[in-house]
């Protein structure tokens, strides 16, 4: 499941309450579905603007078309696995590989005792051209979508799927063959992501197109199909559909430890909000039809969530009572 949240969802109340009952709702809403689903995705940073993902991009934080194209591209990509098909002996192509179905996939993100896998979601857009062996500034270029992600630090328990879409040489060489792209991304696992635990790569030739009803976010120095130009076109403000064909594309779905302070937060806000002692937000929980035990158990999910990812977490908080 993905959960994306617009940048305006992110506007700070002028008065109390509203601002506990968004904290309250985003707290509860994330644990109570999650328990539907094996992979929960959150997406949806307070300001896209701001964002390093936006590098190459012109997007205004109040326009919802700019929000959700951007997105809407980061969600293509990082499912190109289901569309690939099956892996294995006899599924060969010169095009494709690495692919998964949805069961798959959140097994590979579910190692170790991570039953509840909430993921993390990198994106680069477009994606820098291959370059060598291995090569981090490909992903030096992924930058999280997921929002309260701390900086990627060695997990032993995590796990990545790796996704690259109509992967292109540097300088004007054209498109890289599957067997480059893989060449160049080798190394990897060995040196750029130590203490990872497993790492799964889907590539495609076939890069994003880009629809024409897309909006104008691409700078200047993005060409027709995606390469990012060593000098700006002058007299280019905006760039959509007519001007940028397509775009290379890459998106990592990773299960870390990095998606703690994600956790930590709505555990937090429901604690000192709703569970413990005198908390100001009790009436307002009943009145969306939780008593005091269900709050309490909507906290145990989410503690344990904490725990899958790292056992001493909550060693040194206190009691909620």
């Amino acid at each position: 499941m993905y959960t994306t949240r617009d940048p305006s969802s992110f506007m700070k109340f002028q008065d109390l309450r509203s601002s506990m009952t968004r904290r309250l709702h985003d707290a509860i809403s994330f644990v109570k579905l999650s328990s539907f689903n094996g992979l929960t995705v959150p997406v949806g940073l307070s300001s896209l603007t701001k964002s390093e993902t936006s590098r190459f991009l012109l997007l205004d934080d109040s326009n919802l078309f700019h929000s959700s194209a951007v997105y809407a591209a980061a969600f293509h990509t990082a499912t190109l696995p289901f569309r690939i098909g099956s892996s294995g002996p006899s599924a060969t192509s010169e095009v494709t590989i690495g692919g998964l179905d949805i069961e798959m996939m959140i097994r590979t993100l579910s190692l170790q005792s991570r039953q509840q896998v909430v993921a993390i979601l990198d994106a680069a857009i477009p994606a820098p051209p291959i370059a060598g062996v291995p090569n981090r500034g490909l992903l030096g270029s992924l930058h999280p979508l997921t929002p309260n992600v701390a900086e990627d630090s060695p997990d032993t328990k995590g796990a990545e799927n790796l996704v690259i879409q109509g992967a292109l040489h540097s300088g004007r060489r054209g498109q890289a063959s599957i067997s480059e792209v893989r060449e160049s991304i080798s190394g990897i696992q060995q040196s750029y992501r130590r203490g990872l635990s497993f790492c799964h790569l889907s590539v495609s030739q076939c890069p994003l197109p880009i629809p024409l009803p897309f909006p104008r976010i691409f700078g200047n120095c993005i060409g027709q199909h995606g390469e990012i130009l060593g000098s700006p076109l002058a007299g280019e403000n905006g760039r959509g559909s007519l001007d940028v064909f397509s775009i290379p594309m890459a998106t990592r779905l990773r299960s870390s430890k990095a998606i703690l302070p994600f956790l930590e937060k709505r555990l937090q806000d429901l604690q000192s909000l709703g569970i413990a002692r005198g908390s100001p937000g009790g009436q307002l929980l009943e009145t969306w039809g939780l008593e005091k035990a269900d709050v309490q158990d909507l906290g145990e999910s989410l503690s344990e969530m904490v725990l899958s990812f790292d056992p001493t977490a909550l060693d040194s908080s206190s009691d909620s009572d």
